[in-house]
């Protein structure tokens, strides 16, 4: 089973590398956000040692790195394809602190400890989000920090079935180029749907299309299991954003202002707590932040 999701993931993003190059430039905000992380625990970035795991054609790291110039940085991809576009953009812009190495989420062991491991939008195309999780939390230090991103259960309830509207129309789940057009002259006739997407989707853009509407595997991730994993891999759970770093509260005041509903709900266990939050806040992206214990 999990040679066969990888094969068909390498497949389509050999294809179609993502992020595509529109998306460059966008990814700065995560470093910032990266550097308050450590401001706030009176940490330098100098000499820290990051990981990105999953970066694909390395918009995203390139970005990040060259917010964060003073830390060093390691890309970890199972696509060639991808990991050459992304040493290509490093040459581009003269980026030294970056670094890349072919090898899938699920497998690869860092040769010493990061201060912080990243991976976004990966781990629900794995054959495994849980263990892709526990492998990458594995390679960060005590004290180290951990960030993922992950499509949410209840925000892309409606994502979901836009997918298998889709599927109904072209069997061949590789056939990209038919499936796109599908989309497109879907999309022309209800325009709204291209911003029900975080960020909303470019429909000129191919490989963004391919990664948003047509993607070959993909398993959408509760709150509460997000956390068990947090806790199973002795991470403590800081806080939790959306894609755009906005917070996403964990206490029921945030979405009720009745005393009664609000104290039932801080009596629940922590795993309760999550799942509730999960229901009423229906977030499309999920970005948990911890620190290992």
């Amino acid at each position: 089973m999990r040679q066969e999701i990888e094969s068909s993931v390498q497949k389509m993003y050999c294809a179609h590398p993502f992020p595509p190059k529109c998306r460059r430039g966008t990814y700065v905000m995560y470093g910032e956000f990266i550097r308050g992380l450590f401001a706030e625990k009176g940490e330098s970035l100098a000499g820290k040692r990051i990981l990105d795991a999953g970066c694909g054609t390395g918009a995203m790291l390139c970005d990040i790195a060259r917010a964060i110039p003073e830390a060093t940085f390691l890309g970890v991809d199972l696509t060639p394809a991808s990991l050459q576009i992304a040493r290509e953009y490093v040459a581009e812009k003269g980026l030294t602190n970056v670094d890349f190495l072919q090898a899938s989420v699920l497998d690869y062991k860092a040769d010493a400890p990061f201060d912080m491991a990243y991976s976004w939008g990966v781990l629900h195309h794995t054959a495994d989000p849980e263990a892709a999780f526990a492998n990458v939390a594995a390679q960060v230090k005590p004290g180290g920090f951990i960030r993922v991103g992950v499509y949410g259960l209840y925000g892309n309830i409606e994502r979901n079935m836009h997918r298998k509207l889709i599927a109904e129309f072209i069997d061949d789940r590789f056939n990209f180029a038919e499936k796109i057009k599908v989309v497109r002259e879907w999309i022309d006739g209800d325009p709204l749907i291209k911003h029900r997407t975080e960020p909303p989707v470019r429909i000129d853009d191919d490989d963004w299309v391919v990664d948003e509407f047509l993607n070959v595997h993909e398993r959408h991730i509760q709150l509460a299991e997000l956390g068990q994993w947090f806790e199973n891999a002795g991470f403590e759970l800081l806080r939790l954003t959306d894609y755009y770093n906005q917070d996403i509260p964990l206490d029921a005041a945030a979405y009720s202002a009745n005393p009664g509903f609000i104290e039932r709900f801080r009596a629940l266990p922590r795993h309760k707590r999550l799942e509730v939050v999960d229901i009423l806040a229906k977030p499309y992206w999920l970005s948990p932040v911890g620190r290992k214990r």
